[in-house]
């Protein structure tokens, strides 16, 4: 697999705002399994909110300097899956035609989410970790079904998995519902909130940033006894109560 011990980690604006934490435990895992990371130096905007907003533009502008700071031949592994989405799928039409077309296309075809990375590249082993909890899970509206996020979790010891009867709708973060129609947004959270507390669930756990703390936004001003955690953020506080991870080598 091309560069898999070396990867470069991409920490997109709103992960740097909102969930500094969560990229911090990416790496931290990254380290305890001997991978090799590197990060860009500052957190930057991959351009999915001017692409999703109708600024191709504005949009095309950040996927450039994006093609430049990424520039080699390692994995890009990014915490928040829509975002790893867009640049797997989303800069491709962008640049269709230009002469950004080939970079763009090899780009998109190194980019992974941090959950994948850890189940396909790395391949943690998480039977040694506990959550005693009851778990639902928080699928990508654009990513469903995903298989990552349930390999990751279902061996751990105590765990619950739920799947809500809403697991396929969105949550009300995509695009500008947040900013444009609140109301609608906020009416698309309630639904995922109340479906996970019906099926019993303490904590919602996803893969990308905006989506948990759009939901966890709405939990806390309704007063709802759910907590919003990204997995990463699960498996690194599991991680240390656990014994040492295993390097990634011993885990082929």
């Amino acid at each position: 697999m091309i560069g898999a011990q070396k990867v470069d980690v991409f920490t997109p604006c709103e992960a740097s705002l909102y969930a500094p934490h969560t990229v911090s435990n990416f790496v931290e895992l990254l380290s305890a399994m001997g991978v090799e990371w590197r990060s860009e130096g500052s957190p930057a905007c991959c351009g999915r909110c001017l692409y999703e907003a109708g600024d191709w533009s504005g949009a095309r502008a950040l996927g450039e300097e994006l093609l430049r700071s990424h520039a080699g031949e390692g994995l890009v592994v990014c915490c928040s899956s829509g975002c790893a989405a867009y640049m797997r799928a989303g800069m491709a039409r962008l640049f269709r035609g230009s002469t950004h077309q080939a970079a763009s296309e090899a780009f998109a075809g190194r980019v992974m989410d941090a959950a994948a990375f850890l189940v396909h590249v790395a391949r943690l082993d998480t039977s040694r970790l506990s959550f005693p909890h009851k778990v639902a899970l928080l699928d990508h509206c654009r990513l469903v079904p995903r298989q990552e996020p349930r390999r990751l979790l279902s061996p751990m010891g105590g765990i619950e998995l739920t799947e809500p009867s809403e697991a396929v709708a969105c949550c009300g973060h995509g695009g500008a519902l947040p900013s444009r129609f609140a109301e609608g947004a906020d009416e698309m959270a309630r639904r995922r909130a109340e479906a996970a507390l019906a099926a019993g669930a303490e904590y919602v756990v996803g893969t990308d940033v905006g989506c948990l703390r759009h939901l966890q936004i709405y939990c806390q001003k309704s007063g709802l006894p759910l907590r919003c955690v990204h997995i990463v953020d699960l498996l690194a506080e599991a991680q240390r109560h656990a014994a040492p991870l295993p390097s990634m080598a011993a885990n082929k």
